[in-house]
């Protein structure tokens, strides 16, 4: 029965692992490579805008002869603040042109940014930063080399390792929802053929099944009974306390009807109110709580009971003396009749052979 689920459960496995290993690659170069980018580009602006402040003086002491000052603009470049490793500043004017370079051609890659340098308010050029990345690029390689390996280490730990205890409790599994699939099915057999209705609600007090019988006691289909509450078959007059005693329940309070049996009032469809026996049952599954009610109809039974209290009735209270005995002649039964009647009380005659009522 474990094969099936195997079979289910290990591309699912390799999918997870393939998933970790790729998430693992990619994520640890892309980690390093947007960090060490970024933290470039801030460097780099800022270098170029400290650089254009510093070189901003010359061009607002002399607007027209700023461009000749090429050394102190080469000591400004140099010492504002010190050079990047692997830059080149270049100062240009409003047309591009380059008037001054300190540093050394940056290798490819390179990553370019300038500030603008200001006179009066307009623009009087630019000081370019150029800086390679290439230590970016190299570190972002060796990063994508380490994640492919910690990315095979993972997907070969979480294939070889889980997969030998999931097969194990797929196995498990397997075996323990075809029981339950068995007990349902022998469940519903028997409420589906069963005499007395079943009813089945969950915590909240819905209905989540109804068998054949139900439909004849109450006159609901199933259809109609299942998803509403159970106070559809309760008498009104009922229904506040089946709600406050489903309250305490949920509460975790004292369960008064569940486990027992109990004599109720059940309503039909039509609005017929009848007596109802009641034993009600509780379990739980996979978090949730369910109740099970078996109901049988008692109205005859009731009926049978009033005619039998009658009869006793009308015997123990009439004038006439009657009595009953068994089939060897012992009394059984003594009315207040037969105490007038023979002077003898029920006590005195129960137990006693007819015959010590005639005559010798």
């Amino acid at each position: 029965m474990a094969a099936p689920a195997e079979d289910g459960l290990a591309p699912i496995v390799k999918r997870l692992a393939l998933g970790f290993a790729l998430a693992v690659a990619i994520v640890l170069p892309g980690g390093y490579f947007g960090p060490k980018y970024s933290s470039l580009i801030e460097h780099v602006e800022f270098t170029a805008r400290v650089k254009a402040g510093a070189i901003n003086a010359l061009v607002a002491g002399n607007p027209d002869l700023w461009v000749y000052q090429v050394q102190r603009m080469e000591e400004l470049l140099l010492h504002y603040p010190v050079p990047l490793a692997d830059s080149r500043a270049t100062v240009r004017d409003v047309a591009g042109n380059s008037i001054v370079a300190v540093g050394v051609s940056p290798d490819a890659p390179v990553l370019a940014r300038s500030s603008p340098m200001y006179d009066s308010g307009r623009v009087a050029g630019h000081v370019e930063i150029a800086r390679s990345y290439r230590d970016v690029a190299f570190g972002t390689l060796l990063a994508a080399l380490l994640g492919l390996l910690l990315g095979v280490a993972v997907y070969a730990t979480l294939l070889v390792l889980p997969l030998r205890a999931l097969r194990r409790v797929a196995g498990t599994l397997v075996r323990e929802t075809a029981a339950l699939a068995a007990s349902a099915a022998r469940y519903r057999a028997v409420a589906q053929t069963a005499t007395d209705a079943i009813i089945t609600a969950d915590g909240a007090g819905t209905i989540v099944d109804w068998n054949p019988a139900a439909e004849r006691m109450f006159g609901y289909t199933e259809t109609e009974a299942v998803g509403q509450a159970l106070t559809l078959v309760i008498p009104h007059r009922y229904r506040d306390g089946h709600l406050n005693g489903m309250k305490r329940i949920q509460a975790g309070g004292e369960r008064h009807v569940i486990g027992k049996t109990a004599e109720l009032r059940g309503l039909t469809k039509a609005g017929v109110e009848f007596p109802i026996e009641l034993s009600l049952s509780q379990w739980e599954t996979a978090g949730r709580r369910f109740f099970a009610g078996m109901i049988r109809d008692i109205s005859e039974r009731k009926k049978a009971d009033e005619a039998r209290a009658n009869l006793a009735a009308i015997v123990a209270h009439s004038n006439d003396a009657i009595f009953s005995r068994a089939l060897d002649g012992t009394i059984l039964s003594w009315n207040t009749g037969a105490e007038r009647m023979l002077g003898y009380t029920a006590a005195e005659a129960i137990g006693k052979p007819i015959g010590f009522t005639l005559p010798p």
